[in-house]
């Protein structure tokens, strides 16, 4: 745009100042290209598609309408279809990330143990029972022996003992292993099995008592306790304390 041009233009604006004449102008300009068959501007262009477009749409019959509408149906179902079939995969994969990564750090659920102070790996190691009748000997365990023999022998006042197939004979003394009675007519064979009844102030406080002979030595006949249930274990306790609350009544008389 020239100088002049510009000087042009403004004094036109002075000499009109409402714009009539100037839309006047436009409005010729227009008429002279629709007669000519000129060529639209773009903006126009863009305006003239979009009506042609919709007055196609309008003149269609409604079965091509609707025809037109269920594709358009199809295609967003095939694109939901495929949103979903990519979101399932990224699943898969981040679970199989995840999985990977508890592998790899995840520690072993049973560790071996670690003695302190030591550089030794050490690991329990479990082991069925010895059958010593397929050996044909046994094995004598020193520490059990050790724990009847410390077990504290108490002698009990007024309690006596009913064995099977001998009858009711005093109590030398008991303990919470095993106990003896004195008894001098027959020997008692190791090993062999015995049922007894406890009776205290005439009342049979625990009965089918089993007991292993263990030894038979100048008239005192020693044995163990074999599969005491809990009800038998209280009664041999209480006999226990009664045995100790005697021994404290001798010492202080």
């Amino acid at each position: 745009m020239g100088f002049f041009s510009f000087l042009k233009r403004k004094n036109d604006d002075a000499d009109d100042p409402s714009g009539k004449r100037a839309k006047a102008k436009k409005t010729a300009k227009k008429n002279a290209a629709k007669a000519e068959g000129a060529e639209k501007t773009p903006k126009m262009k863009k305006g003239v598609k979009k009506k042609k477009a919709k007055g196609d749409k309008h003149n269609l019959s409604p079965q091509a309408l609707r025809e037109e509408e269920e594709a358009k149906k199809a295609l967003r179902k095939k694109k939901k279809a495929l949103k979903k079939k990519r979101k399932k995969a990224k699943a898969a994969e981040v679970k199989l990330a995840k999985k990977a990564k508890k592998k790899f750090w995840s520690l072993p659920s049973k560790l071996p143990r670690i003695k302190l102070g030591g550089k030794r790996m050490v690991r329990k190691v479990k082991s069925e029972p010895i059958n010593e009748e397929a050996l044909g000997f046994t094995f004598k365990s020193e520490r059990k022996e050790d724990e009847r023999r410390q077990a504290v022998r108490v002698p009990v006042d007024g309690l006596d003992l009913r064995v099977d197939r001998v009858g009711v004979l005093p109590c030398h003394n008991i303990s919470a292993t095993g106990l003896a009675f004195r008894f001098s007519k027959a020997r008692f064979k190791t090993g062999v099995m015995l049922k007894l009844a406890f009776i205290y102030d005439n009342k049979v406080r625990a009965s089918e008592v089993k007991a292993k002979v263990v030894r038979h030595e100048r008239g005192i006949v020693g044995c163990e306790f074999e599969e005491l249930d809990y009800r038998q274990e209280d009664v041999i306790s209480k006999f226990l304390l009664i045995g100790q609350k005697q021994q404290a009544a001798r010492r202080k008389g």
